[in-house]
């Protein structure tokens, strides 16, 4: 892989990053956090779903392991967070 295309990796990676994190503040204002976050899980769930048969792989139980390991410890991570923030007002 080339520098440029590894740069527009990630260029777009942040875009994408930043505007759903402001979108996202903007829909918990409005619909409330908790809401807000699982409209986002459930429409990412989506796009993977589509998106699966068209990339192609393979299930694996490491694959499946880790998969679950990364999305407990995001889970705790995001919850360890909005605690902080709610104690620090």
């Amino acid at each position: 892989m080339s520098a440029l295309f590894a740069a527009l990796f990630g260029v777009s990676g942040a875009i994408v990053y930043g505007a759903a994190d402001f979108f996202g503040g903007i829909a918990s204002r409005r619909v409330g956090a908790l809401r807000a976050a699982g409209i986002a899980a459930l429409s990412g769930l989506a796009v993977l779903l589509v998106a699966f048969p068209l990339v192609g792989g393979r299930y694996s139980a490491d694959a499946l392991f880790f998969g679950i390991l990364s999305g407990v410890a995001g889970a705790g991570a995001l919850s360890s967070s909005t605690r902080v923030s709610r104690s620090a007002r």
